[in-house]
C-alpha cells in the first residue's frame, strides 16, 4: 500500500487518506519522550554549561557532538514513527477485510478496524495526565509511556478476545489469544 501512495496510485492515496481521517496515525513514544528530553532548550542550556566550565579546545568538540547527537535523535524518532505507520497500516488493512468477513459495508469495517488498531497498537498520545507529568521525571520512570500503553492496550485485547468470543467468532478469539500470548 505505501509503496503504491508513493507512487501515486489514486486507490493508494485514497486508503492512506482514510486511515488519517480514522486517526490510525498518531505521535510514537520517541517522538513525544526523546523531543521533550533532547528539545534545543535542553541543548542550548547544556552548551552554556559547556561555555562556562570548559576550556576553549574541548567546547568545539562537545558542542558539535550535541549536535550530531541531535541529528542522531531526529532521525532515528522518524525511523520509528515510519515503521510504527507500517505496522499499523498492515493491521489496519488485515482487520478491514476480516471485519468485511462479518458481512459489514467496507466503511463500517474500516471505523471497526480504526478503532480496534488504535485500542490494540501503542498510540502514545492516548496517555493519561499523569503520565504527562511522569514523563517529565527522569528520576522516576524511563518511559511512562511505554509502561502505560503495554497495560492499555493489553486491557483491549482481552476486550476484544472475549468479544469475538461472545459474539461467535471463535477463529478471531483463538487469533487475538496468540497474539496476545506472544506478542
Amino acid at each position: 500500500l505505501m509503496w503504491k501512495y508513493i507512487h501515486g496510485d489514486q486507490k493508494a492515496i485514497d486508503t492512506v487518506k482514510r486511515m488519517a481521517d480514522l486517526g490510525i496515525f498518531s505521535e510514537s513514544a520517541y517522538q513525544t519522550e526523546f523531543d521533550f528530553m533532547f528539545e534545543d532548550k535542553a541543548i542550548n542550556e547544556y552548551a552554556s554549561f559547556i561555555d562556562k566550565n570548559m576550556p576553549e579546545i574541548l567546547k568545539n568538540g562537545v558542542k558539535a557532538g550535541s549536535s550530531l547527537w541531535k541529528k542522531i535523535d531526529d532521525g532515528m524518532s522518524h525511523f520509528y514513527q515510519g515503521s510504527d505507520t507500517i505496522w499499523k497500516t498492515s493491521g489496519f488493512l488485515q482487520e478491514v477485510e476480516r471485519y468485511k468477513g462479518r458481512d459489514m459495508s467496507q466503511v463500517e469495517a474500516e471505523k471497526a478496524a480504526a478503532e480496534r488498531i488504535k485500542d490494540t497498537y501503542p498510540t502514545y498520545n492516548r496517555v493519561s495526565a499523569f503520565v504527562d507529568i511522569l514523563k517529565r521525571n527522569p528520576f522516576f520512570s524511563d518511559f511512562p509511556s511505554f509502561a502505560w500503553e503495554q497495560a492499555r492496550t493489553s486491557y483491549h485485547q482481552a476486550k476484544y478476545i472475549k468479544q469475538d468470543f461472545a459474539q461467535g467468532y471463535k477463529a478471531d478469539a483463538i487469533r487475538g489469544v496468540a497474539n496476545y500470548a506472544f506478542g
